[in-house]
């Protein structure tokens, strides 16, 4: 254990967020950043000289019985992917491949999970998704290991953390063998588009509690299964950020429940307005994502449909004063991500330039106090989260 003496600490995103708030540190002339894509293995991961490290000292290490692959925080995900493909065994001939993965190559691990970053699968999730365990460090110095086994609450409020519970030292993913992907081209109706986005959402409604049936309702909107002529390691296009756009795109993200109306709405009020549609600099893409456990997860409250990109809490948009009210967007998990950070950071060391990290609370209408209701579980169901 060791003594962090100064007052703020964040973990530094390098290049890949906008949102400077949430990932640098306070003002204070004693706050510190860290940025963990210096470490030696991560530089090693970046140059594809792994070879110089051994055993327990390896930034990526694969187990293929559990079918994990456990990486250093600031390993980027290309590196991550180039690895797996190449680990070709008698467990996997064809090599490993994560589930699901963003296009940013250069992103790193721990960034990618702490803000719920990109990663549009009905299958997987995103790639904090498939997160089984983390290390981390904390405020006071503490390390920590974090599964979903022993320690649920906790662990759920890690996997997407915005950097606001500790610093992510290592991260253990689900890894699957690596399969062959082909791309098509298919021409449809935007009614055929409508329908199938509507009858996957009634689908998956009726579905309730059934993991299996509710995963068959939005398999027709992911991606196709096909054997194809191309390693999964290409799946997504992957770019590098070289800092460098043309035109400066935002989001907007609906329930699935509701997608079907809303594009058909969109679709009608851009023919209906002379000159509208040339606004547009770039076709809209839709992406679809499944529910999340991570309680600030942007799918933490269900499927999602996502136009022309995917949000999540490293993109830009919150330097634009776009309000936010964590108790409404999030419901119940914004007050239990606040009572994690409450055990894990009560000095608010991590809390960054934002105010957005606020909880409060009611108990039978009245305000209570909140700590009193966070419960080992996270946030106590017999009181109010509210703004």
């Amino acid at each position: 254990m060791c003594t962090i003496i100064h007052s703020a600490l964040h973990r530094c995103i390098a290049g890949g967020s906008w949102a400077q708030g949430f990932f640098c540190p306070t003002s204070s002339t004693d706050a510190l950043s860290l940025v963990l894509t210096k470490t030696e293995g991560a530089k090693a991961a970046r140059a594809g000289t792994l070879g110089s490290f051994a055993g327990a000292q390896q930034p990526i290490v694969i187990d293929e019985a559990a079918q994990t692959v456990t990486v250093e925080a600031g390993v980027p995900v290309g590196a991550v992917l180039d690895y797996l493909s190449a680990a070709r065994s008698g467990a996997s001939p064809s090599g490993w491949a994560l589930p699901t993965y963003p296009s940013a190559a250069d992103a790193t691990m721990a960034g990618v999970i702490a803000t719920g970053s990109h990663s549009s699968s009905t299958a997987f999730g995103s790639l904090s998704n498939q997160v089984v365990g983390l290390t981390a460090v904390l405020a006071n110095g503490t390390v920590v290991q974090l599964s979903e086994a022993a320690s649920p609450h906790l662990f759920r409020a890690m996997l997407v953390s915005v950097g606001r519970l500790g610093v992510i030292t290592s991260v253990t993913s689900r890894i699957k063998p690596q399969g062959w992907v082909r791309k098509t081209e298919a021409s449809h109706s935007l009614d055929d588009v409508f329908t199938t986005i509507q009858d996957a959402a009634t689908a998956y409604a009726a579905a309730g509690s059934d993991a299996a049936a509710r995963q068959a309702a939005l398999a027709p909107l992911d991606r196709s299964g096909e054997q194809g002529a191309l390693e999964e390691r290409w799946a997504f296009p992957s770019y590098h950020d070289d800092g460098s756009t043309a035109f400066d795109g935002y989001e907007v993200s609906v329930p699935l429940a509701a997608a079907a109306g809303c594009l058909e709405g969109l679709h009608d009020m851009v023919r209906g307005v002379p000159g509208l549609a040339g606004a547009f600099t770039k076709p809209i893409s839709i992406r679809f994502a499944s529910k999340d456990a991570g309680y600030l997860a942007y799918t933490q409250g269900g499927p999602r449909v996502f136009c022309s990109g995917r949000l999540h809490w490293g993109k830009a948009g919150w330097q634009l004063g776009l309000a936010l009210s964590g108790a409404a967007d999030y419901g119940a998990a914004w007050c239990s991500f606040g009572c994690a950070a409450q055990q894990l950071d009560p000095e608010g060391k991590f809390a960054g330039a934002s105010d957005l990290w606020q909880w409060n609370a009611t108990r039978d209408g009245a305000p209570a106090d909140f700590a009193s209701c966070c419960i080992d579980a996270g946030f106590d169901t017999a009181c109010q989260c509210v703004s």
